[in-house]
């Protein structure tokens, strides 16, 4: 067993939204990986068990599925209780489920108030429900928080103003609450995907050429890069990181925005050369 392989021996970690294809079962596949006993939930049964069902783990690490509706906060508690019962202890709660369906629309005043509230509760107090049923139990074992985020929340979009707000809100109440319970010696960090490329098929296939033309490495995440990130924040190669949101894009927000103005000028002088 390499040393990687081995940081999460004997740990107990709850992901929420690990039942579909991406990052949340990607995370629950490398922590499991690493030796830990993963309790993953999503309210998709059928994916979580075929999560179970298709991980080979070694190493000592195990993977359980429990439903879990996010949305429920009450739902939230009794998932983190039943993995504490069960199991004696949580070092690390995975907060990566939302309710993906924000309103879109570029006029603020044509979204209902409903519908604002259902976003908000959808990707920000999903958050607030995990953090809240965890911290209690982290408190006794010195353990940590990764919460999932989002490029957007660094940044306006779009059509989209709920979810980036909603995004900026994880971010700022990780950091919240990195101060808050620091004292007590519990880490609180979240990862910020940029553009990932799913197994089941690519949502942004149909303008990937211009999407990565922004893009440095000039490819998507996949979900194991991101399970990657999530893995560093919760290990002790992180001990010493708290409050900070990694961003993993492939160097998308590296830039200033402005247009290349020398890579056009550069192949202007080419064409006229030529």
């Amino acid at each position: 067993m390499t040393e990687r392989m081995s940081r999460f021996v004997g740990k107990v970690v709850v992901i929420t939204g690990a039942g579909g294809p991406g990052s949340g079962g990607a995370a629950s596949r490398r922590f499991a990986s690493e030796g830990a006993t993963v309790v993953a939930s999503d309210i998709d049964e059928q994916g979580l068990e075929q999560l179970v069902d298709d991980t080979d783990v070694d190493h000592g690490g195990t993977i359980v599925g429990r439903r879990c509706d996010v949305m429920d906060p009450d739902d939230v508690q009794a998932l983190v209780d039943d993995a504490v019962g069960t199991f004696g202890k949580l070092d690390v709660m995975i907060n990566h489920a939302a309710r993906m369906n924000p309103p879109a629309g570029p006029f603020v005043p044509d979204i209902a108030p409903d519908a604002w509230r259902e976003a908000i509760d959808g990707v920000l107090n999903v958050v607030f429900y995990g953090c809240r049923a965890a911290i209690p139990h982290l408190v006794k074992t010195k353990g940590c928080v990764v919460n999932t985020a989002s490029i957007s929340g660094m940044g306006g979009d779009y059509a989209i103003p709920a979810y980036d707000a909603g995004k900026a809100g994880v971010i700022n109440l990780t950091k919240a609450m990195a101060h808050d319970h620091g004292e007590q010696g519990v880490r609180f960090n979240c990862v910020s995907p940029g553009g990932i490329a799913y197994p089941s098929g690519n949502p942004m296939a149909s303008m990937e050429e211009q999407y990565l033309e922004r893009v440095p490495l000039r490819r998507f995440a996949s979900p194991d890069d991101i399970a990657a990130a999530m893995a560093f924040l919760a290990s002790d190669d992180a001990s010493y990181i708290t409050g900070h949101n990694l961003v993993v894009d492939g160097g998308l927000t590296s830039t200033s925005g402005q247009y290349p103005v020398i890579r056009h000028l550069m192949t202007q002088r080419s064409v006229e050369d030529g």
